[in-house]
């Protein structure tokens, strides 16, 4: 059985000083949220992990979070993780075997992902607000739609 967190970003600053979105920082809030949801995944992880994290600046920041509340997790930066559809976080997911596994990515990819996964359609999303965390099982075969189920999700 593989375990697969899936980690919304929290709260950003709505720009970046250099005005380009992959540069957004998160905002105060932000900082407060990524700590909180990283605390919770924390009560419920006491293994080794893997995070897989987006390369942009927002979700580099929530991975610090990460990093203060699970030493021991490994964190990897992935710039496919960055406006990545359905299908790239699928086939990462499919790349990266180690369970436990945190992505640490975007909307509407994330949810989108989290919908495909557990229903079969992309298009059943519910959504997931920043800082969300979604974490579901599925099988040690490949990744597909509707292998999952969900089994815990936090939202702050």
């Amino acid at each position: 059985m593989r375990h697969i967190i899936l980690f919304r970003h929290a709260n950003a600053l709505s720009d970046s000083p250099t005005g380009v979105d992959f540069d957004r920082e998160l905002s105060e809030l932000g900082h407060k949220q990524a700590d909180a949801a990283a605390a919770w995944i924390a009560t419920h992880l006491k293994e080794t992990c893997v995070a897989l994290v987006s390369t942009a600046k927002r979700t580099q920041q929530t991975a610090e979070a990460i990093s203060r509340h699970l030493p021991q997790c490994h964190i990897r930066s992935e710039a496919a993780i960055y406006d990545a559809s359905p299908a790239t976080l699928m086939k990462l997911l499919d790349e990266h075997r180690q369970s436990p596994l945190i992505l640490v990515g975007h909307n509407p990819g994330l949810e989108s992902t989290l919908a495909l996964l557990t229903t079969g359609q992309s298009s059943a999303s519910r959504g997931m607000g920043v800082a969300s965390v979604a974490w579901i099982t599925c099988g040690a075969n490949s990744i597909s739609p509707g292998c999952a189920e969900l089994k815990l999700f936090h939202s702050v």
